[in-house]
């Protein structure tokens, strides 16, 4: 019912606003001549190339539709890809949301895992923390972002308790992702989070 509405819907005309930034660069690295990792040493200038367009809009059964595409060349580059549109579009995702079924995105490209959303703390990333514990030879892996992922986010059930899942379909031999994440702000000056998700 939901994909059939969305389609009987998607001949209405939108619009989408267009944002980016100005920037020049200059980078200077110094020759290293030692070792086996000698380099010659690299000055050049550069500037920024990426816009985002995004878009919004409401359904006639009071489903918010929102659009958001990242143009950003080379930036989502895969050396092993011939496909043209892997060295234009970054970032892009469609989003479906309601106050009563919640929030649902789909990411062609730059999700981000329900587990990979609450990495930042007041004692900073967690993940990292907890890596440098570990030490280099035995990392805590988050499930991470990736591409074509699915992330719905709940209503609300309960004051203060957002829950999110996610999860990233199989491609070829590769297990499917999923992980959850649940934060809790009830209590004024405190957010407890507990999050657990699959990387393979």
């Amino acid at each position: 019912a939901l994909a059939a509405s969305l389609v009987s819907t998607s001949v209405f005309a939108g619009e989408l606003a267009v944002t980016g930034s100005a920037g020049i660069y200059w980078e200077n690295y110094k020759a290293d001549s030692t070792g086996e990792a000698a380099t010659a040493g690299t000055k050049y200038f550069s500037m920024g190339n990426d816009i985002t367009f995004t878009g919004s809009g409401e359904l006639d059964n009071g489903l918010n539709v929102a659009v958001s595409f990242q143009l950003d060349q080379g930036d989502n580059t895969d050396e092993d890809s011939t496909n043209a549109e892997d060295n234009v579009w970054d970032n892009h995702s469609v989003t479906i949301s309601s106050d009563a079924l919640g929030k649902f995105v789909f990411a062609g490209h730059g999700g981000s895992s329900a587990q990979s959303g609450i990495n930042t703390t007041a004692a900073g990333d967690i993940w990292d923390l907890f890596d440098l514990r570990a030490g280099a030879d035995s990392k805590m892996k988050e499930s991470g972002m990736d591409n074509n992922m699915m992330t719905y986010t709940l209503p609300s059930i309960v004051d203060g308790l957002t829950v999110v899942t996610s999860y990233t379909p199989n491609v070829g031999d590769d297990e499917s992702d999923t992980s959850y994440a649940f934060t809790y702000t009830g209590v004024e000056g405190l957010t407890a989070s507990y999050g657990v998700g699959s990387n393979d």
